[in-house]
């Protein structure tokens, strides 16, 4: 009896699959992920799984509900941690949360954070809600209204961002070990990969 072809076919599918398996398994760190480490699980920055980087050296980190006054430890809001430096012209923001999207086109990241609140209402603090960050000279820029944030878009030719959750974001990068704008990025193979729910924590 001649074997079935789809059979031995199927059959040499999964023999190839599980060789080539064992050769990325001998590994991984060095394989999977951006080559800057910066970018990967493991850097320092990234000692847990509520942790992605943007664009070096920024990144987004999730702190409990109600941080520092009440913390609910069942619920996560992301946060981007700010810079300052000569370059700021963001005042007294040291970083942008709760409610946030993301956007990272161009080299630059861009943050919209519709829910900001004055640190202290006497002080007359301006309140921004659209960011733009160019990590290559850490200039950090705010806007107080949709009209301001478009204008700066049009007098530097870029388009609306598309802008997307973090929680996205952090499946997307817990799923396959890299995000869009990552660079010199080697994906997770799907066969190593894990369901999100695995890692949510938040």
């Amino acid at each position: 009896m001649k074997p079935n072809k789809f059979v031995v076919t199927i059959a040499s599918i999964v023999i190839m699959m599980c060789l080539w398996s064992c050769m990325i398994v001998i590994s991984p760190d060095t394989i999977f992920g951006a080559s800057d480490s910066f970018y990967r699980r493991g850097d320092d920055i990234f000692d847990d799984d509520l942790n992605f980087a943007l664009i070096k050296p920024y990144y987004v980190t999730a702190m409990p509900e109600g941080f520092p006054d009440k913390k609910n430890f069942n619920q996560y809001v992301w946060k981007v941690n700010l810079q300052g430096g000569p370059n700021s012209k963001v005042g007294w923001y040291s970083s942008i949360c709760c409610d946030i999207k993301i956007a990272v086109e161009n080299d630059l990241i861009f943050v919209y954070a519709p829910d900001q609140k004055p640190v202290d209402p006497d002080l007359n603090q301006e309140i921004y809600y659209w960011f733009v960050i160019n990590p290559g000279d850490s200039e950090e820029s705010g806007f107080s209204d949709q009209a301001k944030f478009d204008e700066y878009l049009k007098n530097n030719h870029l388009d609306e961002p598309k802008w997307q959750d973090p929680s996205d974001l952090h499946d997307k990068f817990n799923m396959t070990g890299c995000l869009d704008w990552y660079p010199d990025c080697r994906k997770i193979p799907p066969v190593f990969r894990f369901p999100p729910s695995l890692f949510e924590t938040y």
